[in-house]
């Protein structure tokens, strides 16, 4: 676990560095003070695959989609249901 933590702190090191040059070693510094007070961090979770080429993410406003006299969430719904679900 002790490696693993260390590739991953290295990754972020090489990260920040590149974001922020000046600042790399003191934004390190500051998460390493974060996750030992709020113990985050302490049991590494494997990661798993969690989106693929097959999901789809759609991001929209309830009131895109108007129509009769229902509600702006109901008609969103409805046109989900009709067009986006799996059959």
């Amino acid at each position: 676990m002790e490696l693993i933590w260390n590739e991953i702190q290295n990754s972020l090191i090489e990260h920040f560095e590149k974001l922020y040059p000046t600042k790399a070693k003191r934004c390190i510094a500051r998460l390493n003070m974060m996750i030992g007070r709020y113990s985050v961090g302490g049991e590494f979770v494997p990661q798993v695959q969690k989106w693929s080429e097959k999901d789809v993410l759609l991001i929209t406003y309830a009131d895109m989609i108007k129509g009769s006299n229902q509600t702006s969430l109901r008609q969103l719904r409805k046109f989900a249901e009709k067009h986006l679900y799996e059959k």
